[in-house]
């Protein structure tokens, strides 16, 4: 789906970012009832921008007794802020705990197994003048009966994305393609970088910061 990745396993779904209209897509494959779980990559619109409807849709097929957790990178306020509005604006719907993950922490969910890495990403302030601001990022490896998922958004290069993506059953990675003000430094990953980066693991999907797949020929 644009933007996101749903992970589904018997009776649980694992939900790698909410970004704005992913309700939809989640309403088609009917994996509603089962989501428990809401990993944010960053505290940016395109990782969160559709977390409160989607909590509202939750409340309407779940019962308040499963439990339900927003995941977040340590350090970025606005994931918290989102809680606190959900908590304070609909009193008495399905309660959401916030867990705020440092790069490196572990956590388990039902059969998933969740490792974290710290990554650095890049935030478009508009305006008057555009510029790119730095932002806290989580970038995500999950395993689960030996088969290894990989979700990594649009980010600084950094060396480190190849041994996350090192012998992974899929690695899914996020290239820059939208419009942004022009900058010294290099923010997002290219279809060099992704390729590079994702050489290692056994199938590699990338996808563009636009959402939807890229077509390009990885062997070119």
């Amino acid at each position: 789906m644009d933007g996101a990745v749903a992970l589904t396993r018997g009776e649980d779904t694992l939900l790698l970012d909410a970004p704005p209209g992913v309700i939809q897509h989640l309403n088609h494959h009917d994996l509603l009832p089962s989501l428990r779980t809401v990993c944010c990559s960053s505290g940016q619109m395109s990782s969160l921008g559709g977390l409160l409807p989607l909590l509202d849709e939750v409340h309407r097929v779940q019962s308040s007794r499963f439990p339900f957790t927003l995941r977040a990178p340590m350090g970025d306020e606005r994931l918290g802020l989102v809680v606190e509005a959900w908590s304070r604006g609909w009193p008495g719907r399905v309660p959401i705990g916030l867990d705020g993950l440092y790069p490196g922490a572990k956590f388990e969910m039902g059969s998933w197994r969740v490792r974290t890495f710290g990554i650095e990403m890049g935030e478009v302030i508009y305006g008057e003048h555009p510029h790119i601001e730095p932002c806290v990022g989580i970038a995500w490896r999950i395993e689960v009966e030996g088969e290894t998922i990989v979700w990594i958004r649009s980010c600084t290069p950094h060396q480190m994305i190849e041994k996350m993506c090192k012998d992974a059953s899929l690695a899914i990675v996020e290239v820059g393609v939208r419009p942004w003000p022009k900058s010294e430094r290099r923010w997002r990953l290219s279809v060099s970088n992704a390729s590079q980066y994702g050489m290692l693991a056994k199938e590699l999907w990338l996808v563009g910061d636009e959402g939807g797949p890229l077509k390009v020929d990885l062997l070119a």
